[in-house]
C-alpha cells in the first residue's frame, strides 16, 4: 500500500492467461511445469481443432471462412512469437528460452533482450525496488 507497486496476491492458475496481473513469480520449478502445460495444452487443442474440422466437409468449408481468425488466436498462443522472458535476480538482461526453440523463437528471444535493454528494464526493477519500504524486522 505505501508503494507504486500494483501487488494482487496470489492469483489461481485460471487467472494467469487473464491479464489480472503482468507479472506472476514463482519458483523455477512451478513455472516451467506451468510454461510446459500451457505450451502442451496449447498444442493438444490446435492440432485437435484442426482435425475435427478436417473431418467434415462442411466444417472444412467454415474452417476456411474462418482462417483469419484461427490465424489471429494462434499468433496469440505461439509462444514462439515472444521467444523467452527474463531471469530476474541477475544484474543484466538474460532471456530464458527453451531448449526446443526454433529459429523465429530465437530471433524473437534477441528482439525481447533488445527491448529489455533499450527499455533499461534492470534499472527501472532497481529503481522500483529502492522504492520500497525497508522491513525493520531481521532475518533468520
Amino acid at each position: 500500500r505505501q508503494t507504486k507497486l500494483n501487488f494482487v496476491g496470489n492469483v489461481e492458475p485460471k487467472q494467469i492467461f487473464t491479464r489480472v496481473s503482468d507479472v506472476v513469480v514463482s519458483d523455477g520449478f512451478t513455472g516451467n511445469i506451468l510454461v510446459k502445460v500451457y505450451e502442451a495444452g496449447t498444442r493438444y487443442l490446435t492440432e485437435n481443432l484442426r482435425n475435427t474440422i478436417r473431418s467434415n466437409p462442411l466444417w472444412t468449408l467454415a474452417g476456411a471462412v474462418l482462417r483469419p481468425a484461427f490465424r489471429q488466436v494462434r499468433g496469440k498462443l505461439d509462444t514462439s512469437e515472444v521467444g523467452g522472458a527474463p531471469l530476474l535476480g541477475v544484474d543484466g538482461v538474460v532471456i530464458i528460452g527453451h531448449g526446443s526453440s526454433n529459429a523465429e523463437s530465437v530471433r524473437n528471444a534477441v528482439r525481447q533482450a533488445m527491448l529489455a535493454v533499450k527499455g533499461d528494464i534492470v534499472g527501472v526493477i532497481r529503481d522500483r525496488l529502492n522504492e520500497l519500504p525497508v522491513s525493520e524486522t531481521k532475518a533468520t
